[in-house]
Parts: C-alpha cells; sequence; structure tokens
C-alpha cells in the first residue's frame, strides 16, 4: 500500500509539473488566435476600405468633387476600424496598375509619409474626412431646401473641397495638390494610353490587446484602378 501511495505521489507530482510547462503554452495559443482576429478584423476593414475608395476615385475620375466622395466612401468602408485607427489616407497619380505612392522629396518628404505633393498626391487625416462629411451634409441640405423651394444659404464656412479659388477656404482646399478636375479621362489622354491611374494607400495602427506583440502595429494597403474614360 505504501508502495501505491508513493505511486500516486509521484504520478501527481508529474501531473504538476507538466501542468506548469503546458498551461503557459496553451494560454499563449488562445491569446494569440484572440489577437490574431482581432488584427485580421482590422486589416479586411483597411483592405475594403482602399479597394471602395479606388472604386469610387475610378468612377469619379475628372469630377470637380472627386476626392470629397472617394473619403466619404473610404470612410464607410472603414467603419470597423475604432477611433484613431485610420491615421491618413493618399490618393495619388500611379504610373499603372499595382504602383505605390512614392515620397516624393525623401523618406519623410512624401505621399508615404503623410505629406502632399503638387501634382502627385493629395493626403488627407481624420479632420478632412469629418470635412468632407460636413460638406457632404451641408450639400445636401441645401440641395433639399432648393428643391423644395425654402429659402436657405448655403454655408460657405462648411465648404472645403474642389480645389476652391474663392470663398472662406480659397486655396486651402485639401484636394488642391492634385486637383480632380485636372485628371486625365480620355482615351487619347497620356500619349493615347489612356486615363490616369488613381491609387489609395491608406495607413492605419492596430493596437495590441494582450501587448504580447508590442502596443502597436502598422497596417498599410493599396488599389490602383484606371480611370473610367469618359470620353475619345
Amino acid at each position: 500500500m505504501s508502495r501505491v501511495r508513493a505511486k500516486a505521489r509521484s504520478n501527481r507530482g508529474v501531473a504538476i509539473v507538466e501542468a506548469a510547462f503546458i498551461t503557459p503554452v496553451f494560454f499563449a495559443l488562445i491569446l494569440g488566435l484572440f489577437e490574431g482576429g482581432l488584427y485580421m478584423k482590422d486589416y479586411l476593414a483597411l483592405s475594403n476600405a482602399v479597394r471602395a475608395g479606388a472604386r469610387s476615385a475610378s468612377a469619379a475620375g475628372a469630377d470637380g468633387q472627386a476626392d470629397l466622395y472617394t473619403l466619404i466612401d473610404v470612410n464607410n468602408e472603414a467603419s470597423g476600424l475604432g477611433a484613431g485607427q485610420l491615421k491618413y489616407v493618399v490618393i495619388y497619380k500611379a504610373t499603372g496598375p499595382g504602383d505605390g505612392p512614392t515620397d516624393v522629396g525623401g523618406p519623410s518628404g512624401g505621399c508615404k509619409s503623410g505629406i502632399a505633393v503638387t501634382d502627385v498626391c493629395n493626403v488627407y487625416y481624420p479632420e478632412d474626412i469629418n470635412k468632407a462629411i460636413a460638406q457632404v451634409k451641408e450639400e445636401r441640405a441645401q440641395a433639399a431646401a432648393d428643391a423644395a423651394g425654402t429659402g436657405r444659404t448655403l454655408d460657405t464656412d462648411k465648404i472645403w473641397f474642389g480645389c476652391l479659388i474663392s470663398g472662406p477656404h480659397a486655396n486651402a482646399s485639401p484636394d488642391r495638390f492634385w486637383c480632380p478636375g485636372s485628371r486625365a479621362d480620355a482615351r487619347s489622354d497620356n500619349n493615347k494610353a489612356g486615363p490616369d491611374y488613381v491609387g489609395i494607400w491608406i495607413k492605419a495602427e492596430h493596437g495590441w490587446v494582450t501587448k504580447m506583440f508590442g502596443s502597436t502595429t502598422t497596417m498599410t494597403d493599396q488599389s490602383v484602378i484606371q480611370i473610367e474614360p469618359r470620353s475619345e
């Protein structure tokens, strides 16, 4: 009986030692799966946003408010991201399919670094997206008032987009660096190569909940589509 009891105590000791090794690995695996799921959720939201933005920019072409409505679509598709995760959106002139934005002027002085470059890219931060939302809301309210025949004056303080050259925000439009109205949208443009290619590049941050992989990690994604031709 004493030998049986000793063997039982020995087995319990082995089980405790094994559990001491296995339990941390088990919980690390579970937490890793949890973190991976959250990361994929954010990355899919980012991926959906860039593709929706590229489709919108391609369809809008050289419309003067192309970037305004592209940002609205990007914001809608990026709703899965939490507050503060989206850092900035770059709408840029691409040289062809798959071409990403470049940092013209140096590693801290161009599109990917969050600085707009004339005739190359516009860069939009969350405050610019808020301006776009406010402008669309104001323009729709004005259009509804005009249709109803009610007296209403457009609040020009809420009008930012359209490469404005007059009004409260003249020469301060967020889309002034690569004006949407200047984009090529004819089949004969670019030496008959067709319309411009427009790209969407977004930078966002994902925060790790358990801190197993640090505090945050940067996420980026891009999509490029040729503008739909409007004429020959």
